[in-house]
């Protein structure tokens, strides 16, 4: 599958913004192909009402393609969650056990795709061909562990290409504040990565600092 075309759209009464991602993919055993689109929903903590959250962005998105007046895409809803909680979203219908069988076809059901961060194995992890979304999810990570080695935060920076992916390494520094308990142990931390990485790592800590000092 590739990528055709990223779009956004923006409800301005409820203030949300979410993007889906259009694929043409091939179909097995035919030369037929279809345009899917995919809709990230990502979650840090369980919500037992998502179902419904993602049946209104899943008809919008649907809306902003007739109203474009493109055509329309089937749209395959994911759940990426990286909460410490077990969540086994379920489905709908779950919500409606108590509606006479005779109605129970009026329930809007639809299939989705939930990704449970905490239950990828690192072989998974480690196949990830992709240097910036391996890194972002080792950074992740990181919160299910009890004490983080500074070996293994070096290791997470090993893969990222600092060329195609520069401007994403301030971000993740920023990120792995949340997550490293010492001012020496950063320090180690940034001793060990390699350049240019290391490099951009420490002028981008010591603006922090710095900042920080003068508010």
């Amino acid at each position: 599958a590739f990528i055709l075309d990223s779009t956004s759209f923006i409800d301005e009464k409820m203030n949300q913004r979410f993007a889906d991602l259009l694929f043409e993919v091939p179909v097995k055993k035919s030369k037929e192909k279809v345009t899917i689109a995919i809709l990230i929903e990502l979650k840090s903590q369980k919500d037992k009402f998502i179902h419904f959250q993602l049946l209104e962005y899943v008809a919008m998105a649907y809306r902003s393609q007739i109203t474009q007046k493109k055509k329309l895409s089937l749209i395959i809803p994911v759940i990426y969650y990286h909460g410490k909680q077990t969540w086994a979203p379920g489905c709908i219908a779950e919500f409606f056990k108590d509606v006479p069988v005779g109605l129970k076809e009026f329930i809007p059901t639809f299939e989705f795709i939930f990704a449970d961060l905490k239950i990828k194995s690192a072989d998974e992890i480690a196949a990830i061909g992709n240097s910036l979304l391996y890194t972002a999810l080792q950074i992740q990570l990181l919160q299910f562990l009890q004490n983080i080695d500074v070996s293994v935060l070096t290791g997470v920076f090993t893969r990222l290409d600092p060329d195609k992916y520069g401007n994403y390494i301030n971000p993740m520094i920023v990120y792995l504040f949340k997550y490293i308990d010492s001012k020496q142990k950063f320090n180690t931390f940034i001793s060990k990565i390699q350049e240019p990485i290391k490099s951009e790592t420490m002028t981008f800590y010591n603006e922090i600092i710095t900042e920080g000092i003068a508010k």
